[in-house]
């Protein structure tokens, strides 16, 4: 069966160190979605991160989407 998801890691980006970053595969066009879709939500770093503030709240659905989007990507 053809591949499918793209790898999603939680870290830390030096940029925010006040904040997390769920990572994702720099060579997808994940990012540019999410930054089109939810621009006013969240942050963004480059073309792999999306930044939350360490302490929360999150919107959890929008995050969901992002999350579900990055698990069925198909290049």
């Amino acid at each position: 069966s053809p591949r499918r998801g793209a790898a999603i890691r939680l870290g830390r980006v030096r940029a925010a160190p006040d904040a997390c970053a769920v990572l994702f595969h720099c060579r997808t066009t994940l990012i540019e979605g999410f930054r089109r879709d939810f621009a006013g939500l969240f942050r963004f770093e480059g073309t792999r991160a999306l930044i939350l503030p360490a302490e929360g709240p999150w919107p959890r659905v929008p995050l969901g989407l992002c999350l579900r989007a990055a698990l069925t990507y198909r290049p």
